[in-house]
Parts: structure tokens; sequence; C-alpha cells
């Protein structure tokens, strides 16, 4: 499969690889107080956008990663990121930002729970697993919503310097979710 043509459709958003079109979106919305408890900091150039599309495109490519825009489908605005990262390794990694503006109704759940689906149709892996800071509690919910059980409690420093206090969730591929 190409990672580079493939995209995901749910109720009300699409799921489309990253592409160079939306680094002006990504720049203005992945800010400080996104990734407040995300592990990434915030870019301080657009050119510093740009290159982490192209890597991701690049990461596809090779199918080490799947990296998504998130879009709404009736309008096609940008609400933010989501990705299926280290395809390659026994346990792939979730991760999804929202921006600010789209907050509260459950887009993050949405792409989670369908990106989780399509994992599950690629008979590749038995689960996922999807790190989120413990003061995150609209994020953790994502996880809990999908039957996903912490494995692991730790404490570690993002890229901007600040102590996040993360757990980890497992989210076994059994069965589709509903």
């Amino acid at each position: 499969m190409n990672l580079l043509t493939f995209s995901i459709e749910t109720k009300r958003l699409i799921l489309q690889p990253a592409n160079i079109k939306y680094a002006e979106d990504i720049f203005r919305n992945f800010n400080s107080e996104i990734t407040t408890f995300m592990y990434p900091k915030p870019a301080e150039k657009i050119e510093e956008t740009i290159q982490f599309i192209e890597n991701s495109i690049q990461e596809m490519e090779k199918g080490e990663n799947y990296q998504l825009i998130i879009n709404k489908k009736e309008t096609n605005e940008f609400i933010g990121c989501i990705g299926l990262h280290n395809l390659t390794d026994e346990i792939p990694e979730l991760g999804i930002w929202i921006k600010k503006e789209a907050f509260g109704n459950k887009y993050g759940f949405e792409a989670i729970k369908e990106l989780t689906n399509w994992a599950v149709r690629q008979k590749k892996w038995q689960k996922l697993k999807y790190p989120v800071d413990k003061r995150n509690i609209s994020s953790r919910r994502i996880p809990e919503r999908l039957n996903g059980v912490i494995v692991k409690d730790f404490k570690s420093i993002n890229m901007a310097g600040s102590e996040l206090d993360q757990v980890e969730y497992e989210i076994s591929l059994i069965k589709e979710f509903i």
C-alpha cells in the first residue's frame, strides 16, 4: 500500500497524507499552548514545519510512519495532525494534536478510532501504544474509550525542557471499534 496516496474517511473527517500545502496551517496552530503536554516543541520558523512535512513524506515512502492531516469533510477546514509512528516496530505509536478552535468536538477520538481501525485491517500488529501526559485528561479519554490499558508510567523531558508525567496505554487490535 502506498501511504502517500491513501486517505481515511470518517463521518465528519478526512485524514490525508501530510502535504506541504498545509505548512502554514501546521505552523500557525501547532503552538506552545497545544504542545504543553507533548514531547515536540512548536517550530520557531515555518522552514522547520516544512522540514517536518518533507521528513514525514520520506518516512511514508519508506513505510516507517503514516503522518496525516485532519480536515473537516464538509468544509476541508484544517483540524490538526495524526500519525501512526514506527510502523516497522512490533507496537507502533499513535500521536495526535487538534487545533484549539476545534477542541470539544471529539475530533481526536473520531480520528484515532478510525486510524486504529485501519491498523486492525492491516493485520500486521496486535496492539498500538498511546503515550500521554497524565494531566491531559481529554487526550487520556481517547485510549480509554478504545479499551486501552496503562502499561507504563514514566517521566520525561520534552523538547521545550518541561517535565512530562506520562502514562502509556496499549490498545488491542483484536477487532475494529464501532
